[in-house]
């Protein structure tokens, strides 16, 4: 449905007379750009899905921890497409890794570059659903994180004792 929607709709250089493409412009520069955890609450319906157990709340404390990580965290918007309560976007998250531990990395002072997509839906000017990718694991790359396989679990019964 995504590709249908990206191909139906033409890009939306400004907010034209779609409200919601400027609701999702100030939502991406307010809460990830800025930190606004106020824009949080004004954003998102509290029954929105986003996740499995999507909270206001918790989103806040993950907003918190990710610029805790990341300070300088910034969300640059390259294209929005809007149809009706749909909007989405292509965008590059960026920041430096200066603050707490992510993934279980300590801090290296290193420099992330991720792409990311999301697709809002809006019902009475709040995002009702939301559905967000981004390359998380490039992301733990990009700062550092080792990774090593993890070795398979034992089956009960099949011990060797």
């Amino acid at each position: 449905m995504f590709s249908f929607l990206l191909a139906a709709a033409a890009p939306i250089a400004d907010a034209g007379d779609n409200p919601n493409v400027q609701r999702v412009r100030d939502y991406l520069q307010h809460v990830w750009s800025e930190g606004n955890l106020q824009a949080v609450a004004e954003f998102y319906d509290p029954a929105c899905k986003h996740g499995d157990d999507f909270t206001i709340e918790g989103f806040q404390r993950n907003v918190t921890r990710q610029r805790e990580s990341f300070p300088d965290f910034s969300v640059q918007v390259h294209e929005v497409f809007a149809h009706d309560n749909w909007v989405a976007t292509r965008v590059t998250y960026r920041g430096t890794h200066t603050g707490r531990k992510m993934f279980g990395q300590e801090a290296m002072n290193k420099s992330i570059e991720v792409p990311g997509l999301d697709i809002f839906i809006f019902k009475d000017g709040k995002c009702v659903e939301h559905l967000h990718v981004a390359d998380h694991l490039d992301m733990a790359l990009q700062i550092g994180v080792k990774l090593a396989p993890t070795p398979p679990a034992e089956k009960p019964g099949t011990s060797a004792d």
